[in-house]
């Protein structure tokens, strides 16, 4: 694209207030122009990233993985719960097994 987009005739017009706003308002023109191809070209990099261009899938792919993360951290904490509570009643048990042991053995009664 050309520098200057907007032809017309400086002595024609008459105005040179006139003659520079328009030259102004060309300039900027161009460079808004510029400017949005150089923004499509960003956004078709970005669409490139999407299998067929296909957003929602891929909205529901991040979805998808961030409820199973979602799962895994449950059933860890699950299993972490009840890994803790089997070892805690496990202990329970094991000292009541001692304590019964020397009781009968207070009483002359072994197991």
């Amino acid at each position: 694209m050309s520098r200057n987009s907007l032809q017309f005739d400086e002595q024609q017009i008459g105005n040179p207030a006139v003659v520079m706003v328009l030259k102004q308002i060309d300039a900027h023109q161009v460079e808004c122009s510029e400017r949005m191809g150089s923004v499509e070209k960003k956004l078709d990099s970005v669409i490139s990233g999407f299998s067929n261009g296909d957003f929602e899938g891929h909205r529901r792919y991040h979805d998808t993985i961030i409820e199973m993360l979602a799962e895994r951290r449950r059933l860890r904490i699950a299993i972490q719960e009840k890994t803790i509570s089997g070892l805690i009643w496990a202990a329970i048990v094991m000292l009541g097994a001692a304590v019964a042991h020397e009781i009968h053995s207070i009483f002359g009664r072994p197991l």
